[in-house]
């Protein structure tokens, strides 16, 4: 079985139902876990594919809905 990397990070949405929304109204701060090769991320219940090039900035796609979320390691 593939290693999984945990960090604590910084998640906020970018998106809801395909709509841009304030980032900073929407987001939290947890654990996650990464595939070895970090395409793949698993926050709260989330399942988070990585995304180059996102209209709305974000790094990962929600594999479920298609919102767009940014995530980025917490200093915390």
């Amino acid at each position: 079985m593939p290693q999984k990397r945990k960090h604590k990070v910084y998640v906020a949405q970018l998106t809801a139902g395909g709509k841009y929304t304030y980032p900073w109204i929407s987001h939290s701060t947890g654990e996650a876990e990464f595939t070895a090769s970090y395409r793949t991320c698993y926050y709260s219940g989330l399942v988070l594919i990585r995304d180059r090039g996102s209209m709305y900035g974000g790094n990962y796609v929600d594999q479920a809905s298609g919102d767009a979320y940014r995530v980025t390691q917490s200093k915390a």
